[in-house]
């Protein structure tokens, strides 16, 4: 009888240590994508005024990266008039990322970025729309239908 219960107290205790280290891994940081952001001034039509722009290869944007650009740099500098817009470019998709300009974040669509012109398509309805979730707390894919 005794060295059952020893036997199911060790058990316990070593699912209970599996639980703890378990509990204590956490998700990668995201590396804020935004510290290495361009800053473009845009003159003339349509649109004139001061966008973001970071680059960044399509692959190495996380879900986790994308909340830390939104939340804690696009979203406030829109808020702020830092920008008028801010954009992540794929260096490895030519003129398609990501774009906020204050009222839609739409992933994976069109634009185009160049010297002359910096602009984000969202007319065409290319890409997609992103929400936020759970009282603003995430970000997620809209889905319609």
């Amino acid at each position: 009888m005794l060295k059952r219960k020893t036997l199911l107290a060790v058990l316990f205790m070593g699912l209970l240590v599996l639980i703890v280290i378990g509990c204590g891994r956490t998700q990668k940081p995201a590396s804020q994508i935004y510290k290495n952001a361009e800053s473009i001034t845009v003159k003339g039509a349509p649109a004139p005024g001061k966008i973001s722009v970071v680059k960044i290869k399509s692959t190495d944007l996380s879900q986790a990266e994308l909340e830390d650009w939104y939340y804690n740099y696009a979203k406030p500098a829109i808020a702020e008039k830092k920008f008028n817009s801010c954009l992540i470019a794929y260096t490895d998709k030519e003129n398609l990322g990501v774009t906020y300009q204050g009222t839609t974040l739409t992933k994976d669509t069109t634009i185009n970025l160049s010297r002359q012109t910096v602009s984000a398509d969202n007319a065409k309805c290319e890409g997609t729309v992103i929400v936020e979730t759970d009282g603003g707390k995430y970000l997620k894919p809209l889905k319609f239908g």
